[in-house]
């Protein structure tokens, strides 16, 4: 027997896409999975997407690359279609881990713009058992003007990736809080462009997800480089 519960969310509110409006849609279900003798397994899905809500060709390029970040390389006409697609893979590979209970938080949402730039964040939270959930905070950048997804080489010359690890490798410690433990367990030669970066009024932030670079226990690890840095290697 499964009981369950799901909303479906659609919200409309102005903000910083540059592109006009933008839509939240909010995908909110729970089964749970009675068992004799045992608490109920639990399936916990939680899917938010914040997109344009414009269908112009910049708006509708952005949305593209939204659903293809948020859904791992899949996009169908809505998100709508997307978030119960999900669902249904996961309630498969749920059955067929037999029991346990699970929990999915997708989260997508624009950053302010910066120039012709603005960033949006795919923030990713999954529990399947264990001793802790696996979690990813992951950036891609828009060019605001086209609705194009950016790489460093798109801002940046090709000389750069030349000085960028030790740039970046500079200031790591920083980045860290000045833990040294945490500095010295880190794996120097992973420190380099990853293009999984964000761009800003202090300069462009590289993210590494937990266990790139050193111990899971790190998190995710955003180091910055100032502008003034960069400044000799821009397009």
């Amino acid at each position: 027997m499964k009981l369950k519960a799901a909303i479906l969310l659609p919200v409309m509110f102005l903000a910083a896409c540059g592109k006009g409006p933008v839509k939240t849609e909010v995908f909110a279900d729970e089964m749970q999975y009675p068992a004799p003798g045992r608490p109920a397994d639990t399936l916990t899905v939680q899917i938010s997407v914040e997109y344009p809500a414009a269908s112009e060709p910049v708006a509708a390029a952005m949305t593209e690359a939204i659903l293809n970040l948020v859904f791992d390389g899949e996009t169908a006409e809505n998100v709508a279609t997307m978030a119960e697609r999900y669902e249904a893979n996961l309630i498969d590979e749920f059955g067929d881990a037999g029991s346990g209970s699970w929990e999915e938080r997708l989260s997508g949402f624009f950053s302010e713009p910066y120039k012709d730039y603005v960033n949006y964040y795919f923030e990713y939270y999954g529990f399947r058992g264990g001793a802790h959930g696996i979690s990813s905070l992951t950036p891609i950048v828009f060019r605001r003007s086209t609705g194009e997804v950016l790489n460093e080489l798109d801002i940046l010359s090709v000389e750069s990736l030349e000085v960028l690890p030790d740039l970046i490798q500079s200031r790591l410690l920083a980045a860290l809080d000045g833990n040294r433990e945490d500095y010295d367990s880190v794996i120097q030669a992973a420190v380099t462009p990853n293009g999984c970066f964000e761009v800003g009024p202090e300069g462009i932030t590289w993210y590494y997800q937990p266990g790139d670079i050193g111990p899971y226990s790190l998190g995710v690890v955003p180091v910055t480089v100032d502008w003034a840095a960069l400044k000799p290697y821009l397009r």
